[in-house]
């Protein structure tokens, strides 16, 4: 039940710091940061954040965004940010691939974040559904840059915990 609310939050949502307890419709959304994000090969610390826009009888448009940074890699031919909802925290230690680094949401959503450069952002569209009264779901965003010469950069973003 709990994953068909997710899909259901994200499906009904993709037509387009901490942020303290707010209305939502019936709900009430509240998000806190959840673990440390990291940067094994190098670069700006990505910071998630979410903030929470104006109520329609659609819903509310929950907006996430990362603060990336500037490019820790010379002239970067991919910049790609994407957010990860998941219900459920599993922190996987991702050594050794991602030596220092922990996944603080499952995999269950994948968004790509528009944007480039220091700033990637997805909004999510919140249904006025009671159902989703004291759901929960994690999200957790990843930065990847491949330059025109060198290794590709790999970033995570802290946790951020979603209440509603």
């Amino acid at each position: 039940m709990r994953r068909f609310l997710l899909f259901s939050l994200v499906l009904v949502g993709i037509l387009g710091s901490d942020v303290s307890a707010q209305a939502c419709g019936p709900l009430t959304v509240s998000t806190a940061a959840n673990g440390a994000g990291c940067t094994p090969f190098g670069g700006t610390l990505p910071a998630l954040s979410a903030a929470l826009g104006p109520v329609s009888p659609s819903g509310c448009v929950l907006t996430f965004t990362v603060a990336a940074g500037p490019s820790p890699v010379p002239l970067p031919i991919l910049n790609l940010g994407l957010l990860a909802i998941g219900v459920n925290d599993p922190m996987l230690n991702l050594a050794p691939f991602l030596t220092g680094c922990t996944l603080r949401a499952d995999l269950d959503v994948l968004l790509v974040m528009g944007g480039a450069g220091p700033s990637y952002s997805v909004p999510v569209t919140v249904p006025p559904d009671p159902a989703f009264l004291g759901a929960t779901v994690y999200t957790q965003a990843g930065v990847a840059l491949l330059p025109l010469i060198g290794a590709v950069n790999i970033r995570l973003s802290n946790g951020l915990t979603v209440s509603f």
